[in-house]
């Protein structure tokens, strides 16, 4: 009897035990079936660096000169189209920043036609940059309320609170499809008070990439995030070894950078980290793509390839819808933009790190306007072109779309000397001249020098006192050109604007102005 039971017993661990494997291998196997899976394939469309182009223009340099391109309802369409092609795999939509200002319609609109723009394309964030301080803090708050994605800012923080202003987020979590979950950070380069006039940012810190940047990281990660995108708007040659070390160091899965390429440079990997660029000179000409392609499992990124769509407006069915919305916007200040205020004979193009007769005509006027000795424009601050014909009053803006006053002010020989080596290294671009000349060699980022410098035909002398005359952003040091903040006898006049205005309806009174090339900077 006791046998017959220690076999029953047997016989019912052996059955418990067959149900437990059968249940078990069930079990693997509604897993293997309803695992959570990455789609294999993720897109990242990377728009930004418009500076408030919000309707077609047509294209000053190669590759696309004289091309017809850009426009909200062209960005709209391509977007769309991108989209339809991914065939349902996820994805999502950023700008890279500086949007909001740059041209008469997003100067006489405050912003508002470069947000109804971007409100087209379905962007999950944009990066906050300088020029999207142009308007003043306050408007770029009240904007924010009219945007329909989130403005990306994670080292500005509020002196008063010592928090992120409310307007801004550290960080935006997307869940593009599937188990798939994508955080975007936003890091506004720290020189930004010195690149914007600086009662723009009044009241607000700037931090540079450190260890609180990997620790934002970790968090998002912590908190599920499978791929940590970061978007900057620091530029890979312009940027020092530490601070892009800092970066990298931060382990982002995508970095989202600029460059100043003539062709597209190809996506990088850089220690585990994407690096992808958009190029600074956009302004809504291109749209970027990276597509990568995930481990299935663990949802990190094996391949990856960028791209870079031009806009062809002859090529692209416009998106009605939105042009209908952009038109009802700007239909408001048609009547101040067609105010015709002068002619030209010829047509010319802006020059970032060359001297160009735009830039020559600028600073011929800050100087004759003020009586100094000599006189400096930034180029960064030249935003438009020069088209034959009529110039009108939104020509002038979007030649000089910021707020600047024309600033006075002694400097020393000495002071001039370093604000030309800044300019020889080609950091923010050429500063143009009146009144004086400047030769510089430049072979690269480090490796530059100043030549001879003359003011009004004579060797510049370090001792001596200049008066000179440039606008307020360069007088607050703007453009990182700090020497300007040494000004003596600091005297602030009129709007430059203004000025220029009246100088070119005055000259186009005798008939169509002609400018001329005064080869005042040479480069060896």
């Amino acid at each position: 009897m006791a046998e017959e039971e220690t076999k029953k017993k047997k016989l019912s661990f052996a059955s418990a035990l067959i149900l437990y494997f059968a249940g078990f291998f069930l079990l693997l196997c509604l897993f293997w079936v309803f695992k959570p899976s990455f789609k294999s394939r993720y897109n990242l469309i990377i728009t930004g660096l418009g500076k408030g182009r919000v309707v077609p223009f047509i294209a000053q340099f190669e590759p696309y000169k004289d091309k017809k391109m850009g426009g909200a309802e062209y960005l709209s369409s391509k977007i769309k189209e991108l989209i339809k092609s991914f065939e349902g795999n996820p994805y999502n939509a950023v700008s890279l920043g500086n949007e909001i200002s740059g041209t008469s319609e997003s100067y006489f609109t405050n912003g508002e036609a470069v947000i109804e723009s971007l409100n087209s394309y379905n962007l999950d964030a944009m990066l906050v940059g300088n020029l999207d301080f142009s308007f003043g803090f306050k408007r770029l708050c009240e904007l924010s309320t009219k945007a329909a994605f989130k403005f990306l800012a994670s080292n500005i923080v509020d002196e008063s609170t010592g928090q992120i202003p409310p307007s801004f987020v550290r960080e935006k979590i997307s869940n593009p499809g599937g188990v798939l979950k994508v955080a975007f950070i936003g890091v506004t380069p720290h020189q930004t008070p010195f690149i914007t006039t600086q009662k723009n940012t009044q009241g607000l810190r700037f931090s540079p990439p450190g260890p609180g940047l990997k620790q934002l990281v970790e968090e998002n990660r912590q908190h599920g995030a499978n791929l940590v995108v970061m978007l900057t708007l620091y530029e890979r040659k312009r940027l020092g070894e530490d601070e892009f070390n800092a970066l990298l160091n931060s382990k982002p899965d995508i970095l989202i950078m600029q460059d100043y390429a003539s062709e597209m440079p190809p996506a990088r990997r850089f220690d585990d980290v994407v690096v992808k660029t958009v190029n600074g000179y956009n302004q809504g000409k291109e749209i970027d793509l990276l597509t990568v392609d995930l481990d299935e499992k663990t949802g990190k990124i094996a391949s990856f390839t960028g791209f870079r769509f031009p806009v062809f407006c002859d090529e692209i069915q416009p998106d009605a819808a939105v042009l209908n919305k952009i038109s009802g916007v700007l239909d408001k200040i048609k009547s101040i933009q067609n105010e015709v205020i002068a002619t030209f004979s010829e047509s010319y193009s802006r020059m970032y790190d060359e001297e160009c007769p735009i830039g020559d005509m600028i600073a011929d006027n800050l100087k004759e306007s003020t009586n100094t000795e000599i006189a400096f424009q930034h180029s960064g601050g030249i935003q438009g072109n020069i088209s034959s014909g009529a110039f009108s009053m939104g020509d002038l803006y979007s030649l000089l779309p910021f707020d600047n006053d024309i600033v006075t002010m002694d400097l020393t020989g000495l002071d001039i000397i370093e604000i030309l080596t800044i300019a020889a290294s080609l950091k923010r671009g050429i500063i143009q001249i009146s009144g004086g000349e400047y030769s510089f060699s430049n072979r690269g980022i480090d490796d530059f020098e100043l030549g001879e410098v003359k003011v009004n035909g004579s060797n510049i002398i370090a001792t001596k006192t200049y008066r000179i005359s440039t606008n307020s952003f360069l007088a607050d040091g703007g453009d990182e050109f700090r020497p300007f903040r040494r000004g003596k006898k600091i005297v602030i006049g009129s709007p430059q604007r203004d000025v220029l205005k009246k100088y070119l309806t005055d000259l186009s009174a005798s008939g169509p102005v002609r400018l001329q090339f005064a080869d005042r900077i040479k480069r060896k």
